[in-house]
């Protein structure tokens, strides 16, 4: 209500300056809290600027007056994929973005071994990038990071065979096995963001991972031994993309569902699948 209050009042003032051409301040337009407003004066003319508004993430508006004429711009409505605006406040607008994408779910082994569990993945999808955007659609792309960790089933260890990563039976008598591949891959994502109704849209773009660590481990005991392991020099791919579809809440929450198409290790140096990932992801 406070914004709303002082929205009026400045508009008010603004409108109330003395020129031959105006004779008494309206009203011209009622926001309700607009996320920026913007008064700008110069030579012979003052400028008011509003983006947002509580039912409109959205909305633009703009208000000029002049000595010699009155300007006003009807509100600034987006619908989806267009971009048909008829106002030159209808630019393009960048900023920087700086940990933005926070998400976690669930990666489903597609393709795999029968001894490759359901696991999880986690990671920041932009820690600084650039977006572009205009007319309720929007452009982006940064540097991120991912972790993902590969889990086998109980009963079955990851082991060496050569260069090649390869899944056997654990020994006999063998309690408490445990075995898993982690991966760490600098993320370079190119997303597209559309909104649909207010803040509600969606984002669809293309993640190159560029997989720099990725390492497998494996544990058990016997008796009262334990015994463990952990393999590096593995022949994983370098660079692997995934396909991202986030629906929801811009900028706040919604669910993503990640598609990798390409087998992770190299041909016969490790075990073949793709995989499927679900989960929330935060400030997209």
């Amino acid at each position: 209500m406070m914004h709303r209050i002082l929205l009026t009042a400045v508009l008010a003032v603004v409108l109330s300056i003395p020129v031959q051409a105006i004779s008494q301040a309206d009203t011209v337009v009622s926001v309700v809290k607009p996320s920026r407003v913007a008064v700008i004066k110069s030579d012979g003319a003052t400028v008011i600027h509003i983006d947002g508004a509580e039912d409109n993430d959205c909305f633009r508006y703009r208000y000029s007056v002049s000595v010699d004429t009155l300007e006003s711009d009807l509100p600034l409505f987006n619908f989806p994929f267009s971009d048909k605006r008829g106002d030159s406040y209808a630019r393009r607008q960048s900023e920087i973005d700086v940990l933005c994408g926070w998400y976690y779910g669930g990666l489903f082994p597609l393709s795999a071994p029968d001894p490759l569990r359901t696991s999880y993945e986690v990671g920041i999808n932009r820690i600084i990038g650039y977006s572009m955007k205009r007319s309720g659609s929007e452009f982006s792309f940064g540097l991120g990071i991912g972790y993902r960790s590969v889990s086998v089933r109980r009963g079955v260890i990851l082991s060496k065979d050569g260069d090649a990563l390869v899944l056997a039976s654990a020994p006999e008598g063998a309690s408490d096995v445990s075995s898993y591949i982690e991966s760490l891959a600098v993320q370079v994502p190119f997303v597209y963001t559309q909104h649909i109704y207010r803040s509600i849209g969606f984002s669809f773009g293309i993640v190159a991972n560029v997989n720099f660590y990725t390492t497998a481990k494996m544990k058990y005991r016997i008796d009262d031994i334990r015994y463990s392991g952990s393999y590096k020099g593995l022949h994983q791919r370098l660079l692997t993309p995934d396909l991202l579809l986030t629906v929801g809440s811009v900028n706040n929450v919604g669910v993503y569902v990640r598609w990798s198409p390409v087998k992770p290790f190299k041909r016969a140096f490790g075990p073949a699948y793709t995989s499927l990932s679900v989960g929330l992801s935060l400030g997209f």
